[in-house]
């Protein structure tokens, strides 16, 4: 995240036996904050199963938009690992709106980063309509999320504090 202009703040840890109901539950809290303002998945699976990952995805999506299929920022996917194919034609299928897919963890940053910031440019300007409102959103330290499953399952979600 650094090489590619955030900074990593925070971590939520899903663990390694993830399950769809664990991941629509790591959605809930990281979109518990309004200034979140993007979320990058990064999964190498080898316990977890990245088709149980994507399912997870979907169900998120549908529960948190009220089954309209949509996520209310940008959230790019990487997957990687143990039912691979699977994940990526369950997520393609899916055809969920502000969900993009990323091939390495490097393009999956750039892209998070530059979604990030377009969503953050798009909320700062509706806010500058009230008063005020867009010293809230123009501070240094807007927080981004990112999911990140590691090798042997170390699941971690980090903010990035500034771009």
């Amino acid at each position: 995240i650094k090489e590619n202009g955030g900074e990593p703040a925070n971590f939520l840890d899903v663990g390694g036996d993830s399950t769809p109901e664990k991941i629509v539950a790591a959605f809930k809290i990281m979109l518990e904050d309004d200034q979140v303002h993007g979320i990058l998945i990064n999964i190498f699976g080898g316990i977890n199963k990245c088709d149980v990952i994507a399912t997870g995805i979907v169900e998120a999506a549908a529960l948190l938009s009220g089954g309209k299929e949509e996520f209310p920022i940008p959230v790019v996917v990487r997957l990687e690992g143990r039912n691979v194919e699977i994940g990526r034609d369950i997520l393609q299928k899916a055809n969920i709106k502000n969900l993009y897919p990323a091939a390495s963890m490097d393009e999956g940053a750039k892209l998070a980063i530059k979604l990030a910031k377009k969503q953050w440019e798009v909320r700062s300007e509706k806010l500058e309509m009230v008063e005020g409102a867009h010293k809230i959103w123009k501070r240094p330290n807007t927080p981004f999320y990112i999911i990140i499953a590691a090798l042997f399952e170390l699941c971690a979600a980090t903010t990035i504090s500034h771009f």
